[in-house]
């Protein structure tokens, strides 16, 4: 008995511990308004590409106080206590810093333009890129099909069809957000986007630099999906297309950190012109438990990613999200951002086209339909 109860007594102090041992040092900084600030509506192309405005342009979308970048004078005045600028957001009017010192929070908080600060997760330090040799051609043994192993998923899509009459993605530029995209600099599917330089650039929003060929292969899988093009052994349903290759998503840990990466990253397609968002990523529950989503909670006004999605929308981008892959567990419902309402949430399918059993299910709490 004494024994029992002992152990009870070490997991009630445990979880305390747990629940109260995560000191954070990177926070979102809410602030209260865009007033004063250098950057005017009739000058747009001081923070926006000329891609960007003829986008906006074709589709008759107005330049508003969302587009207007954080008022610098106020990141100033959070630096000058001591805090270090991480990432800024213009559409959720904040930035993430990063504050070593806890003691600088309460003075963050009396700042007059501060409306909340609220724990993101950790500051994580960029590595030195793993660069490797290209892989050799002889290593591939190529099928009689043109398409190769990715003939079915084409198919089903129609993609074969589209290309027949010669819709392969040319002159659309699609921005992909992944946790990584190991390899894909070494290849030879993807020879063709480095020859034809239709990688047009990559961001690392987790560590702060520009190598993205790192922590994971799944970036890597989703862009074969689309850009692969090796005839006869896997091609994608847009070779033809140009890509941003983005890392949002800290596969090491999950905190809501990464949802501001994923809504900064949208800023950024969205002021490089990309036409196209495609997110395989989703949040529903963290390390941090106190950061977990409810179910309530998916209705896409509450997540940082979801609102970030559906702005990204309204300023002409068509954002595609993986419903998620936990349907047949605990959590069976999507998350953010294919909970947003403007998202195209997609669903899997098995190679047969009947739903998979892991993919993720609506609806949303609003009662919207999930996945699109």
């Amino acid at each position: 008995m004494k024994s029992n109860l002992l152990l009870l007594t070490l997991l009630f102090i445990s979880g305390l511990l747990f629940s109260q041992g995560f000191k954070h040092d990177i926070f979102m900084i809410s602030l209260s308004d865009k007033n004063n600030s250098p950057y005017s509506y009739f000058h747009p192309q001081d923070y926006l590409s000329y891609k960007a405005l003829e986008r906006r342009a074709f589709q008759n979308i107005q330049i508003d106080e969302k587009d207007l970048p954080v008022n610098p004078q106020y990141v100033s005045k959070i630096k000058d206590l001591g805090a270090e600028l991480v990432l800024s957001s213009k559409w959720l009017n904040a930035v993430s810093v990063y504050i070593p010192d806890s003691t600088l929070i309460d003075k963050i908080k009396d700042l007059p333009f501060v409306t909340s600060v609220t724990p993101l997760g950790f500051k994580k330090k960029a590595k030195e890129p793993n660069i490797q040799e290209h892989f050799p051609y002889e290593a591939y043994k190529k099928g009689d099909n043109y398409y190769g192993a990715a003939l079915n998923q084409v198919a089903m899509l129609g993609g074969h069809v589209l290309h027949g009459i010669g819709y392969t993605g040319q002159n659309k530029t699609v921005a992909i957000f992944d946790g990584g995209f190991a390899n894909v600099y070494r290849m030879p599917a993807f020879d063709s986007l480095f020859a034809e330089n239709r990688i047009l650039g990559t961001r690392d929003f987790v560590e702060g630099d520009e190598f993205v060929y790192e922590a994971s292969s799944h970036g890597t899988q989703v862009l074969s999906c689309m850009a692969a093009n090796l005839p006869y052994l896997v091609m994608g349903t847009a070779p033809g297309a140009s890509y941003y290759l983005m890392k949002t998503e800290d596969v090491g840990s999950e905190f809501r950190i990464e949802e501001f990466n994923w809504v900064c990253a949208a800023e950024y397609a969205d002021s490089l012109g990309v036409d196209i968002i495609n997110s395989s990523l989703g949040y529903t529950t963290f390390n941090d438990p106190a950061m977990n989503y409810k179910y309530e909670d998916l209705n896409g006004n509450v997540g940082l990613c979801s609102r970030g999605a559906d702005i990204a929308v309204e300023k002409g981008m068509l954002v595609v999200n993986s419903a998620g892959n936990e349907g047949d567990g605990k959590w069976k419902y999507i998350g953010t951002p294919a909970d947003g309402h403007n998202v195209i949430s997609v669903g899997a399918v098995r190679s047969n086209g009947s739903t998979a059993s892991f993919s993720f299910f609506g609806p949303t709490p609003d009662g919207r339909m999930k996945p699109n």
